[in-house]
């Protein structure tokens, strides 16, 4: 040995290359004198190679340059195929903490020579864990590998351990349930289990129908109040006469407070023609012939009936007339409101509705009377009323109350709760509400939802629950809590929960609260302030008392866990960087370090790769990937995927397609897969992978659930043409693109047309187009047919307003009427300054107010206004139009300097506040990465790279 090494010395001398030869490293570092190697090799000309590129990256990592070490040995093993110089690398990883990576590199180094690793304890357990972590997070082929390499390393003994002097067990129940595990995966993979029974089997256009007709049907028997909800969840329209019944439904109250919007009537009469709708109302009575004519006129010239029969002189006031006639002829007057509302007419509304009100509440009692003597007149029994209801006590003197909500001075509590004068008697509240007695508003409302529970009507608690939404929607969180307060139980505290979450966010929003304190004031006169005093840490320990808060996905932390104050971990401390500044130096290392030191590397990655695609790392997404792709022997789906994300960041396309047909290929279900990459590609902005992702969506979906992704794909070729010069300005290219669209709803059934164009067009207003681009052309692609356009006011204009730059109700020489009751059209022409109408929030349904609320908590004048509508549509709105909400509250306050705010708000939200939207209590924001993309601003960044 000695012999050779002074004859390497005499040839590197000899030959003049005495500062290209590393021979001498290995010693120097074996003497700890690092330093001196580090010297030697940065004066050197060439790299060192084998042990000595090894002893070097020993001195670098001594020295504290750790990655420069790792790079030296990555790239050794690399040139040299040298296995000790990747088992250096593991061991140094696995000594930093870099789990992640170290485990994939014992792993690549088992598949190349398994007896180097053999007996080695430390990597046997670390398998073990990771096999544990894979199948907590499903992935049983994974897991089953996994404990198979570490059997292989590491024999179990008879007495169970893998080396006894340190107590290291092999556990053969894991073991077992990760090979039951992976047995299932790979049956799913193999057979498509998600297509038994027929399911990827396309069924016909006859069959499509009947399945919705049926539905219909079955709703239809149930009452107009389940017809309007399956019409809802079935994004369909009704067939002439479910129009007419649902209008006359509505007008005698059996749907409820609201008064139903144009925006729903015309989704409820669709495509039906106008002869449809005349033939249909001539089998009905007069009273609901003239309210249905005077409902659709009102909305637009492709609506107008014809007058038929008796029905002569449809001019609108003599419509009027003969439904508030019939009305009181029939004993209703009471129900007559409506129709003053429709014309705007508040006050004469207001007047019908107390006089009638006022006519129940004098009626004498029924009393009994002798044989052959007159019986005193009963109330007229009204659609929905028993004899039990109709014939109430006296109402000449204030019910006693048996269920300790107080009366109000109000003459309304003489009026006797039935089934009949319950909405009306919540329609008075409101009318005192808009007339700025909120005190009287609210006893009215707690009054007569109390007595409407204790005499058992079942429409109290619904009822209760649409009066509290409505409240806290308008910001009045105090009043709601004290509108369910009446009616005690388990919905009461679901909208505690919401208005303790509309309280804090409001508390930390707004210098005066957001008007909750003036709210709070109400409840205090009507309740004291004892009733507040008791309910306010109440409210408080409700909001934040984690209702269900964000799932995890296996056994990844959540958002809220990581964004925590007392959150630990690389990955904690690299989100709190990140979210201080994303952009400061040492956010990319730390972000790439913690997924280099989850085991599994999904739950760091799922986080992390997001904040590198908003910061612009694109580099750090490179070198993470391509350190990677030393481990091709890894099988989780949820790993390929990982890769193909980063290599979607890095801009590597062809690579990021490989990898994710790969993870779809590995996992269970295919789908989720494919969902994700889409909404992934949709956010990295790459249009190839996104396109993929639908491609091959579609093709892993069954046909009949796969309309979702049939429209994004169809919306994607309408942008891809904004860009494509043949589409624009060749005929055959535009004939292409109109036809592809047409075949799209050819293919849904015609009751469903409606909808999906209403859909289409919602979608294609949120884009970006140019004036010179397709956009001009889009009506006529949507809306092949002139009539078309009279039913789909609302969306004509926000794609006019897309396409033009122009809002076409403030456009000069151009018509765009709007009506208070109109609240989707509304929101298309309304302007910073305006007020949404008091008729619309008085008599609107809450749900219908979203699309006007989330456009004014946009643009409104005042920074008060913008975030307490934002908060009330916080804590009510659907989930998508939440999340919409929280991101405008926050980029008012980032934008208004108020970091500390944000950061409050954030808190807030990371903690997990409840909203009540009307499908039932939630947190508020249910997806981690809608929670991440919130808490970072992900959405509002530019582009940038490293």
């Amino acid at each position: 040995m000695r012999a050779n090494w002074a004859l390497a010395s005499a040839l590197c001398l000899g030959l003049g290359l005495g500062a290209g030869c590393h021979h001498k490293l290995p010693r120097l570092t074996a003497a700890g004198e690092h330093a001196q190697v580090v010297a030697r090799v940065a004066k050197s000309r060439r790299e060192p190679k084998r042990k000595a590129a090894r002893a070097y990256a020993e001195s670098l990592a001594a020295l504290g340059r750790v990655d420069q070490a790792r790079a030296v040995l990555s790239r050794d093993y690399r040139k040299t195929g040298q296995i000790e110089s990747l088992l250096a690398l593991a061991d140094l990883e696995a000594a930093q903490g870099l789990l992640g990576l170290a485990i994939a590199h014992y792993e690549r180094i088992s598949s190349l020579d398994a007896q180097i690793l053999k007996g080695r304890e430390d990597v046997c357990r670390l398998l073990q864990r990771r096999a544990a972590r894979f199948l907590a997070q499903e992935e049983g082929l994974a897991a089953d590998q996994d404990m198979r390499r570490a059997a292989e390393l590491c024999p179990p003994r008879e007495e169970g351990g893998l080396v006894p002097s340190t107590g290291a067990g092999f556990d053969h129940e894991l073991m077992a349930r990760a090979r039951a595990l992976a047995e299932q995966q790979a049956r799913e993979q193999r057979t498509q289990i998600r297509c038994e029974g027929s399911r990827c089997e396309p069924k016909s256009g006859a069959e499509r129908r009947a399945i919705l007709e049926q539905a219909l049907a079955v709703a239809r028997a149930a009452g107009p109040a389940a017809l309007r909800a399956a019409l809802i969840a079935n994004a369909a329209q009704g067939t002439a006469e479910d129009a007419i019944s649902l209008l006359r439904a509505e007008l005698y109250g059996a749907l409820g407070p609201d008064v139903v919007t144009d925006d729903e009537v015309r989704r409820w009469i669709g495509y039906t023609s106008r002869s449809e709708l005349s033939a249909a109302l001539t089998k009905h009575d007069p009273i609901t012939d003239s309210y249905v004519r005077l409902r659709v006129n009102r909305l637009g010239i492709a609506y107008r009936l014809e007058d038929s029969g008796e029905a002569k002189g449809g001019s609108r006031a003599a419509l009027m007339s003969r439904v508030l006639e019939g009305l009181a002829a029939s004993k209703t007057p009471a129900k007559g409101w409506r129709v003053l509302v429709l014309l705007g007419d508040v006050s004469a509304a207001q007047l019908e509705l107390t006089s009638g009100l006022r006519a129940l509440a004098q009626m004498p009692s029924p009393t009994p009377t002798p044989s052959g003597t007159p019986a005193s007149p009963k109330p007229a029994t009204q659609p929905g009323d028993t004899p039990s209801t109709a014939e109430a006590e006296d109402p000449g003197q204030a019910p006693t109350p048996s269920h300790g909500v107080t009366p109000p001075s109000h003459w309304a509590a003489k009026v006797p709760v039935t089934q009949g004068t319950l909405v009306e008697l919540l329609v008075l509240a409101r009318m005192r509400a808009a007339r700025d007695r909120q005190d009287e508003a609210l006893e009215i409302t707690r009054f007569t939802l109390a007595e409407a529970r204790a005499s058992g009507l079942a429409q109290a608690e619904e009822l209760a629950v649409v009066e509290a939404r409505r409240l806290l929607a308008d910001g009045k969180p105090w009043q709601a809590v004290a509108v369910v307060d009446a009616v005690p139980g388990v919905v009461a505290e679901s909208v505690e929960r919401a208005a303790g979450s509309a309280i804090a966010l409001a508390h930390v929003s707004c210098e005066d609260h957001c008007g909750v304190d003036e709210d709070r004031a109400v409840a205090e006169r009507v309740l004291g302030e004892a009733w507040v005093r008791g309910r306010a840490d109440r409210l408080l320990e409700a909001a934040l008392g984690r209702l269900a808060v964000q799932a995890p996905v296996g056994d990844c932390p959540t958002p809220g866990e990581l964004l925590a104050g007392d959150a630990s971990g690389s990955l904690a401390d690299a989100m709190r960087a990140a979210r201080e500044d994303l952009d400061a130096p040492g956010v990319a290392d730390a972000l790439r370090r913690s997924i280099e030191s989850d085991m599994t590397l999904v739950c760091a990655g799922r986080y992390a790769i997001p904040l590198l695609e908003a910061g612009g790392y694109r580099q750090t997404a490179y070198a993470l990937g391509d350190a990677l792709a030393q481990a091709p022997q890894m099988v989780a789906a949820s790993q390929l995927a990982l890769q193909a994300e980063l290599a979607v960041v890095a801009g590597q396309g062809e690579r990021a397609v490989l990898l994710a047909r790969g993870a779809a290929g590995a996992a269970s279900d295919p789908r989720a897969v494919w969902r994700r990459a889409q909404e992934f590609g949709r956010l990295a902005g790459d249009r190839d992978y996104e396109m993929l992702a639908i491609h091959e969506g579609l093709l892993h979906t069954p046909p009949d659930e796969a309309a979702g992704l049939r429209r994004d794909l169809v919306l994607r070729a309408l942008i891809d043409a904004e860009l494509g010069w043949v589409l624009k300005n060749m005929e055959i290219g535009r004939e292409t693109l109109a036809q592809q669209v047409e075949t799209y709803f050819a293919e849904i059934p015609k009751a469903q047309r409606y909808a999906a164009r209403e859909a289409m067009a919602k979608a294609l207003a949120r884009e970006a187009w140019s004036t010179d681009g397709v956009g001009d052309g889009l009506q006529s692609v949507l809306w092949p047919e002139p009539e078309m356009l009279g039913r789909h006011p609302a969306s004509v204009a926000s794609l006019y307003d897309a396409t033009s730059g122009r809002s076409l109700g403030h456009t000069g020489g151009m018509t765009f009427s709007v009506h208070p009751l109109e609240p989707v059209k509304m929101a298309i022409v309304i302007r910073p300054e305006d007020a949404i109408p008091t008729i619309t929030t008085t008599y609107c349904a809450d749900d219908d107010l979203v699309p006007l609320r989330l456009q004014v908590s946009k643009i409104a004048d005042d920074a008060s206004r913008r975030r307490r509508t934002a908060i009330g549509l916080a804590v009510t709105a659907p989930e998508a139009e939440r999340v919409a909400a929280l991101e405008n509250l926050l980029s008012d306050v980032a934008a208004s300097g108020e970091d500390s705010r944000r950061a409050q708000i954030v808190g807030l939200l990371v903690a997990g506040l409840a909203a009540y939207p009307s499908t039932g209590a939630e947190p508020m924001v249910r997806e981690p990465d809608a929670l991440v993309r919130l808490a970072f601003r992900l959405d509002d960044r530019p582009e940038e790279s490293d």
